[in-house]
């Protein structure tokens, strides 16, 4: 925890390029970059560095707030609240007037270091072993620092939300499910469960997918407690964020944007013979197959009104092949976190990082992407099973098996929500949660080995001894 909390503020001076998509979340107390003149330059060239290519620190901010004038009901606004009010506090101190993005991300810096430290006496509890907690804490401060995950907390990507809030859902999992886990814990794992799926529209559909996996896990392995009569109670746990969810979703201003997307530069490219689906379209619709909804031209504008995500299920519903060959590209694009198409140098170069880890970049080469993926995954969730039918690594057996279900869940939920558009980094929080998943599984298994009775007579006690 003390190396975690030394280095952690070291990436402060690290963040991301805007892109514009989240100006529908912060406009309505930003006004634009404070070394710009407008949010959205006229000019090419200054088009060029307002966007993708170099990360902005300062901002100005409106006079007032709005927020009357929130567009985004997602769950990332508490973090630009939190915002306002560090950068407010600073202010008292610094008296500097405009809105810094390092000083608004000092917040949610503070709760990642209280889950992780959370995290990590939870596992010293559930394994008995400071040797094994050591061991795995590290190679998970080594994706929670990455710079390709890190570099989010500096912008107005819903993103860095849905990273934080998912971090926070690994302990209050493991505290609402473990052998000793109360309702209290149980009611704030429902609560940080609903902070996730509303972050972002894609996680949506999260609460119900994780209830599917908490009951099959719940089956196989015969958690104790969850009888028919406590079963509607453990529903809820899920269901109600999920109507959260669903209630903070609809109306979604991009809804259009990405159902285009869905179809024109998603399903429909999948698709072996496009035109058959093109029935409820105008006659020249096969023109815009490929054409993504922001290039300039009349593709969106005449034809985004006539798609929707059920037409977009109803293609791959009946065209197997197409709904094979987009999970097969989403599977494919799995491990690549770079995200090199988004600048993470300051502009001007006028802040230099501190400090640029990207070992857990590097390991992630190494993983498998597509099938290779899908079996790595469902190797987890096998592992996960016996591994969960001792006490005390319950609740991180089920947590593990949590994030396996969201990073699995997201490679047929991007690309059925927006096609190609941006996959890499739509599947950001997938790969986090996959990466998660491989950490804690493997420092699960090692305990499991070594708890073996064979292991115990070659193992010190120190490292054999598991509670539960």
């Amino acid at each position: 925890m003390l190396i975690y909390a030394v280095l952690a503020p070291l990436l402060i001076n690290t963040g991301i390029a805007d892109n514009g998509d989240f100006s529908r979340s912060m406009q309505w107390f930003i006004e634009k970059p404070a070394a710009f003149e407008t949010n959205w330059p006229s000019d090419d060239a200054t088009w060029d560095r307002r966007f993708a290519k170099f990360w902005i620190d300062e901002w100005t901010p409106k006079p007032e707030p709005a927020l009357g004038g929130m567009e985004s009901r997602s769950s990332a606004q508490l973090l630009n609240m939190a915002g306002i009010a560090a950068n407010a506090a600073a202010r008292t101190v610094t008296g500097n007037t405009g809105y810094s993005l390092r000083i608004a991300s000092i917040p949610a810096r503070i709760v990642e270091l209280a889950a992780f430290a959370a995290l990590a006496i939870l596992f010293h509890a559930a394994t008995g072993s400071a040797a094994l907690t050591f061991g795995t804490m590290l190679f998970v401060s080594a994706v929670l620092l990455d710079v390709s995950y890190k570099a989010f907390f500096n912008s107005f990507y819903e993103e860095r939300a849905s990273l934080l809030y998912l971090t926070v859902l690994v302990p209050a999992a493991v505290l609402a499910f473990r052998a000793a886990g109360g309702w209290g814990w149980k009611i704030l794992f429902a609560a940080v469960l609903a902070l996730f799926a509303t972050s972002k529209a894609q996680f949506a559909p999260t609460p119900a997918i994780l209830l599917a996996v908490f009951l099959a896990h719940s089956w196989v392995s015969g958690i104790p407690g969850l009888t028919w009569r406590r079963a509607p109670a453990f529903a809820a746990l899920f269901l109600v964020p999920q109507i959260v969810a669903l209630a903070a979703t609809s109306g979604y201003e991009f809804r259009n944007v990405n159902a285009y997307n869905a179809t024109f530069i998603g399903a429909l490219t999948f698709s072996e013979d496009p035109g058959r689906h093109l029935a409820d379209f105008p006659p020249d619709a096969a023109r815009c197959i490929g054409v993504n909804a922001f290039v300039p031209g009349t593709c969106f504008t005449e034809l985004g009104s006539l798609t929707s995500h059920g037409k977009v299920v109803s293609i791959y519903l009946n065209d197997p092949p197409a709904m094979a060959s987009a999970v097969h590209f989403a599977s494919d694009a799995m491990q690549d976190i770079a995200l090199d198409v988004y600048g993470k140098r300051h502009l001007d170069g006028l802040i230099e990082p501190l400090f640029e880890p990207s070992f857990w970049t590097t390991v992630k080469g190494l993983l498998p992407t597509g099938f290779g993926f899908y079996l790595l995954a469902l190797a987890l969730s096998g592992v996960l099973l016996p591994i969960s039918r001792t006490a005390g690594l319950r609740g991180f057996a089920l947590a593990a098996q949590f994030l396996c279900a969201v990073a699995v869940s997201q490679t047929v939920i991007t690309v059925v929500g927006d096609g190609r558009a941006e996959i890499a980094k739509h599947l950001l929080v997938g790969n986090f949660a996959f990466d998660l998943a491989v950490v804690l599984t493997a420092g699960l298994l090692v305990r499991a080995v070594a708890s073996s009775p064979v292991a115990s007579r070659v193992f010190p006690s120190r490292l054999t001894a598991v509670k539960g």
